[in-house]
Formats: C-alpha cells, structure tokens, sequence
C-alpha cells in the first residue's frame, strides 16, 4: 500500500522572534519527534526586521536576528475604544504586508494542510483561517483544514 503523504504545517513564530526561535521551542517541548514523525512543519519568518528589542526571556535563551508580523501601535488621533472608552485604538503596522507576504509563500511553496504559531503568529494563523472562510482572501490557495 502506497503511504500518503505527511500533512504539511506552516508555522508561524511569535512577537519579536524568529521561525529558528520556534522551531527550537517545538523542539524543547518535545513536540518536534511528534512532529517528525506525522507531519511536516516549515517555519517562517516574518518579512518585517523587529522593531525595537525583543524580550529579556528571549534574548537568554535565543540570538538575533529577530521579526514581527507586525507592530501594535496606538493610533495618533487618540480615539479609544471599548464600553469604558479606557482602551487605546491600535493600528496594527505591517499587517497588509505580512498577509500578503504569507499569501504569496503559501502560493510559491504550498500546498500547506495546516497552519501553528505562537502569540502573535497564533493571531496571524487564525486571522488567514478567517480570511480563508470568509472569501476575504487566501481563496485561490488550497484550504486550509486545522490551525
């Protein structure tokens, strides 16, 4: 009988990182011999250089360089949101440009079954699973079938 073939994950690092600092974690909490053994994960890295430092409880464990999908920012014209009014609105800078990065990778080097990410990369898989599902985008590449 003929084997099928591994499901293929795309993973995504988290806040600051990098796709070498995942794949290290994974490895870390022995995920990665699961992994071997039942699918294959490619690790990404985010297209934007990080923006200031990266945490203290990364850099001790973990050299640069690192990334981000994108940089949550206070938007400049003070408005705030919430039922309290006490949040400050966010503009998320580099997010158009990371999905469309992802967008074209998972173009170029799909398909991919799956998506995982840490922190900000789980956010980012979740946001292209409801781009997937909702037609607003990622539609002209294969779906997507767990995150």
């Amino acid at each position: 009988a003929e084997m099928a073939a591994k499901p293929r994950i795309l993973a995504f690092h988290g806040f600051r990182t990098s796709a070498q600092t995942f794949e290290a974690q994974v490895t870390i909490a022995a995920l990665s011999k699961a992994f071997q053994e039942s699918a294959e994960v490619v690790y990404l890295d985010a297209p934007h250089p990080a923006s200031g430092q990266a945490y203290p409880e990364v850099l001790q464990f973990f050299t640069p360089p690192f990334f981000e999908w994108w940089n949550a920012v206070e938007k400049s014209d003070g408005k705030v949101v919430g039922s309290g009014g006490d949040r400050p609105q966010l503009e998320y800078r580099g997010a158009p440009e990371s999905l469309e990065y992802v967008h074209r990778y998972m173009q170029q080097h799909g398909p991919f079954d799956g998506l995982m990410g840490f922190s900000q990369g789980a956010s980012l898989a979740a946001t292209i699973l409801r781009l997937q599902e909702t037609g607003g985008g990622f539609t002209d590449v294969p779906p997507i079938k767990f995150c």
